[in-house]
Order: structure tokens, then sequence, then C-alpha cells
């Protein structure tokens, strides 16, 4: 049987936050889980991965500049918050220099490309969220 992908999932905040961008990284291993190898860190670590999903562009910009410096051939993917999309990426250079590091930016509203600046663009991916896992 071939080895499944190794996947970095990297969250700003882990289970003992209980906030969305947790609930949000959780939801999204268990949706990965049946077809990647996934790791969920609050922090990028220098794995032997094959990619990496990083929550929050802000919020993670360490980790998604460490990951580009370190292993600037694999895949590295960033899912935009709404904090992002409405603020950050207008206001904070960390935010503007994830999207640039990043090789595809993960949306979750059809209409979220609109609010990227058109440079940004090609590199958007909208997806649906299901509610896998949740129990109210």
């Amino acid at each position: 049987m071939p080895r499944r992908p190794r996947l970095a999932l990297v969250t700003p905040y882990l289970a003992d936050a209980g906030n969305g961008n947790w609930r949000t990284a959780s939801r999204w291993a268990a949706l990965l889980a049946p077809h990647w190898d996934v790791h969920l860190s609050d922090r990028w670590e220098d794995g032997t991965e094959d990619a990496a999903l990083m929550l929050h562009a802000r919020r993670s910009a360490a980790a998604i500049a460490a990951r580009r410096a370190r292993r600037g051939d694999a895949t590295l993917a960033v899912a935009l918050t709404g904090t992002d999309l409405y603020r950050d990426i207008h206001e904070d250079a960390a935010a503007r220099r994830s999207l640039d590091l990043a090789d595809r930016l993960v949306l979750l509203n059809r209409h979220a490309p609109l609010d990227l600046p058109a440079s940004w663009r090609p590199k958007a991916v909208v997806t649906a969220m299901t509610r896998v896992g949740r129990t109210g």
C-alpha cells in the first residue's frame, strides 16, 4: 500500500483556546485525514511533510515564512480568515508577505476572491466547509 501524503496543518490556536481558528483546523484535519497523514500543530516544526496548510495569514506569518525558507519546493497553502480578508491584508505587512509566499490561498466564500487585491486572485481557491465533527 503506498504511503499517504503528509500534511502539516498549522493553526495559531489549539484546542485549549476553543476558538474559531481551532474549530476550523480540527474540522479540516478530520476532513483531510482519510487522504492525508495530518499533523495538526500551532507552529511549523520543520518536518518532512509533502504540503502545508496554514490557517490565518497574519497569526501564522512566522510559520509561513519559516516553512517557505526551509521547504521552498513543497506546496504551501494559506487559509484566509475573515480578519485576514477584511483587515489584516490591508493593514499588516506580515499578512501580505504570507500571501506572497503562498502557492494557494484557500477561501471559504465564493465572493472572497473579490476582497483580494488583483495580484493575489490567481492563487485563490474557494472550497466549501462541511460540518464534520460538529456537536452543536
